[in-house]
């Protein structure tokens, strides 16, 4: 899918950012004004929650997005490094941004791995119970 389709506008209403992120299959869009400068990111998990506090799908999606999110500035990570911060804070997207703080791309869990590496195992212990 082109990043492109993972920009809204902060007037963008809660049922319009379902429907945009019901369409394109994603979890996470972008919060940006006119000049696609990032202002945040609004996931499923963040509408989840607004609408468990009584929240209306009517209402601008500025009341619920996260006004400080996890971005990547182009030419400041490696592949490496944004893996790091991807496995850490668990997301599967990242806005790239420019200097400016215009987004300019996005970057995804699966583009890192697409080179056939396989994902790395979690490195903590988990039980699993026997039957």
């Amino acid at each position: 899918m082109d990043w492109k389709m993972l920009l809204v506008g902060k007037r963008f209403t809660v049922k319009e950012v379902l429907k945009k992120m019901d369409i394109g299959g994603e979890k996470i869009l972008f919060v940006v004004d006119k000049g696609e400068r990032l202002l945040g990111v609004v996931t499923d998990g963040d509408i989840r929650r607004y609408i468990l506090r009584d929240g209306k799908l009517e209402n601008s999606v500025s009341s619920v997005y996260n006004p400080a999110p996890i971005h990547l500035e182009s030419g400041g990570y490696t592949s490496e490094s944004a893996k790091k911060v991807m496995i850490e804070k668990k997301v599967e997207v990242l806005p790239v941004t420019d200097r400016k703080n215009k987004v300019i791309g996005a970057l995804r869990w699966t583009y890192l791995y697409a080179a056939g590496e396989k994902t790395p195992a979690p490195k903590e212990n988990i039980s699993i119970p026997g039957v």
